[in-house]
Formats: structure tokens, sequence, C-alpha cells
């Protein structure tokens, strides 16, 4: 992946967030670790003002600063060492409307993610791209911000396509589609697509399994997280933890053998997850995420 930071939006578009009770502020992150090949790191420092997220620090040199209006998440500015780009996120009600991303430097729009709702639940993100928008900004900064809806398996991808459309007239802008379909309040498929040419491209992940845990992630207030690892597996379209994902890539209806992600969890003594294990078949990739609450 570009970079570490695959940054997932927990979504504050639910209603009744606090009623749903499945973030304790008493429990907040407060550290997130990654491994890869048994070596442990830290990924990512959260600093909280009361309930609300207000800054993250992520592996290797990159922070990011959260704005609210009346506890609603508004603005998100991040610097790295590719230079700074900001957010501005709009709302229909409780709900998101839009993102639209900024170069700090220039002010000029770089970006949009508009989502679509079935009733409470996101069924659509379509993510546009501009013409004026360079490479190296959206695929090292502006990515980051679409990400703040978006699984880090699932923005991989995205940025897979992002590469491959980049190499297109630079005068067009860029589409990306994101459909999700649910069964009760777990996420059953989750389906990226854009054409490339006179082909049609399409990825599909498939929810096969959940454990019965609630997800911490799940309807909660904003909150952001990054780790690059075991994003797939945290996302605010569904109610439990997965235990198994597959994805299958197409061009023109063609498949690929798909590809299988399993995850076995720890939890601690309120049910939050403290060890993740994730491992991709057939790939022989495993790797582990822990995290530490205040």
């Amino acid at each position: 992946m570009y970079t570490t930071l695959s940054l997932l939006l927990v979504s504050a578009v639910f209603t009744n967030c606090k009623k749903e009770g499945v973030f304790n502020p008493k429990n907040k992150i407060s550290k997130v670790y990654v491994s890869f090949n048994g070596e442990k790191r830290l990924d990512q420092e959260w600093t909280w003002d009361e309930n609300l997220l207000t800054k993250m620090w992520c592996h290797p040199d990159a922070i990011t600063v959260y704005s609210y209006t009346k506890k609603q998440l508004s603005k998100m500015e991040m610097s790295t060492i590719y230079g700074a780009t900001y957010a501005e996120v709009t709302y229909n009600g409780k709900f998101y409307d839009k993102i639209d991303i900024y170069d700090s430097a220039s002010k000029e729009k770089k970006k949009t993610v508009a989502f679509t709702y079935d009733k409470k639940k996101v069924s659509k993100i379509v993510e546009t791209i501009y013409a004026n928008a360079n490479a190296q900004s959206m695929g090292s900064v502006g990515n980051e911000f679409v990400a703040a809806f978006i699984p880090s398996m699932i923005l991989e991808e995205t940025q897979k396509m992002l590469n491959t459309v980049t190499m297109q007239k630079a005068n067009e802008d860029k589409v990306i589609t994101h459909e999700m379909t649910y069964e009760k309040d777990n996420l059953k498929e989750w389906k990226i697509s854009y054409t490339q040419g006179k082909n049609n491209i399409e990825r599909v992940y498939v929810y096969n399994s959940y454990d019965e845990n609630k997800s911490p992630f799940y309807a909660s207030n904003p909150l952001l997280i990054d780790n690059g690892t075991n994003g797939d597996a945290e996302t605010p379209f569904y109610k439990n933890n997965p235990t198994q994902i597959t994805a299958t890539y197409a061009v023109n209806g063609n498949k690929d053998n798909p590809v299988t992600y399993d995850y076995k969890y720890q939890y601690n003594d309120k049910k939050f997850p403290i060890e993740v294990i994730k491992k991709i078949s057939p790939l022989n990739i495993m790797d582990t995420t822990y995290y530490e609450y205040k």
C-alpha cells in the first residue's frame, strides 16, 4: 500500500449513536500496533478531548487534526512528508452528504466523495477525482480522507484503479463507484467498479461469516482509525465482527481466482478486540493488529 495511512471514518451518519453503546467511552483506543513477520511496531496514537478524537499520529510521520461543529465532524487537516491536505465534511441532517478534499497550498479541490443511503445504511459511495488532481497528492495524501470511510483492503484496490485511470486523458475526471448490500445489520457485499477505456473493471468483496460479538466501530460517534493491515475488518457497516471475506476481481465479467481473508479475534473483558489475526489465502500472508485502550 502507498502508505500505512488507510484511514477509516467510523460513521456519524447513524442515529442514536450513544444508545447503540457499541463504543465504550471508558475504553477509547489509545494506541494501535501492527505485526509483520513477527516484528511488532507502533502504528498510531489517538488523542482525545473527552469523547471526541482530536488528533491522530500515524506511522511513519503523519498527523491529522479533526474539528467538530456541535460534536459533528466538520473538517480534517492532514500533514505528511508529501505536503498538507484538508477535507470539509457536509451533511444532510445526520447523514453524510459529501466530503470535499483540497490541496492546502492552492486551495484547489482535488476530490469529492458523495454518499447515497438506503434508509439509514450507506448504499453507495462515489469518488470523483478531478482532472487537476495529480497522482502524488491523491495517492499519498488526498486518498487518506477517502479512506475515512473505506477499509484498507478496499482502499488498496481503489488505489490500483486510480493508478490505471490516471494514465488516461489528463483532462478527464475519474469516477470510482462503491456499492453495498446488507443482510440485517451486517454488510453482505461491497462492490467497486470503474471504466477504463472499453473495459469494465469490478472488484467484489463478499462477507461470508461473522462472530457473535459487536464490532466496536459499528454506528459509533466519528472516529478515525489507521493501520493499513487489518483495516478491512473495521468499518461502520456491520454490527458484528467478520470472520471470513472473499474477494474476486473481474474484467468485463471474466473473474480471477478468489482471495480469502480469515480473521481470529481476542477480546478484553468488555468484548472489545485487543488482537486480530488476519490470514490471506492462497497468498499465505498473515499479520496481526493489537489495540490498547484508555
